[in-house]
């Protein structure tokens, strides 16, 4: 998706995204920056949550929290090493 919002952008369109998820926005927002590498892109990111969860930050995992995580390449290790040190196995409550 991002190729293709990418691409519209580059031939003069306005790439409209419709989708079912709102996890279709970090393709859509890196679309939009690979179509303007050297401007600063705003997002004004209206949600009840901020949708930044990192894969280490999640507790089901699911991308649909992870659209604005996966845009800004935040890979959030610190929290894994916190999750690892802190894992209810080591903490005997399994």
């Amino acid at each position: 998706m991002a190729d293709s919002v990418c691409r519209a952008v580059n031939e003069d369109f306005f790439p409209l995204i419709l989708s079912g998820d709102h996890a279709t926005a970090g393709a859509t927002i890196t679309g939009l920056k690979m179509a303007n590498r050297e401007q600063r892109l705003g997002v004004i990111w209206i949600d009840a949550h901020a949708d930044i969860h990192s894969p280490y930050t999640s507790d089901s995992g699911n991308m649909h929290g992870m659209p604005l995580n996966i845009v800004l390449g935040e890979d959030n290790v610190e929290c894994k090493k916190t999750m690892l040190m802190k894992s209810p196995k080591q903490s005997g409550k399994l």
